[in-house]
């Protein structure tokens, strides 16, 4: 059974929605949680310690909230191999399910 960590920077610190999706994360049984700053992330990025986060945009609950379009940012190296791709695929999941909420 796969289990993986998501690592994600918040950058809509105070969002109802970006809360609301980061605990849907974190119930999930086959996922951890790992919230970075941006600085983190990006150093962590570049030496390759990490291949792939996600980035929730500042105004990204805002937007929801209003009914234009939010978007999640992923960053990557190369490819993001294939525990990044899993992660990535369970994200977009889960985002797809919020976003049918809406």
């Amino acid at each position: 059974m796969f289990h993986g960590t998501a690592h994600i920077v918040n950058e809509d610190q105070g969002g109802t929605y970006s809360a609301i999706f980061l605990e849907q994360l974190d119930e999930l049984d086959i996922l951890d949680v790992e919230l970075l700053s941006s600085p983190e992330a990006d150093s962590k990025l570049d030496r390759s310690d990490l291949l792939i986060v996600l980035y929730i945009p500042e105004g990204f609950s805002d937007k929801l909230a209003s009914g234009e379009q939010a978007q999640l940012v992923f960053k990557q190296r190369g490819n993001g191999g294939q525990e990044g791709q899993i992660v990535a695929s369970i994200i977009r999941g889960a985002a797809e399910e919020m976003n049918q909420e809406f």
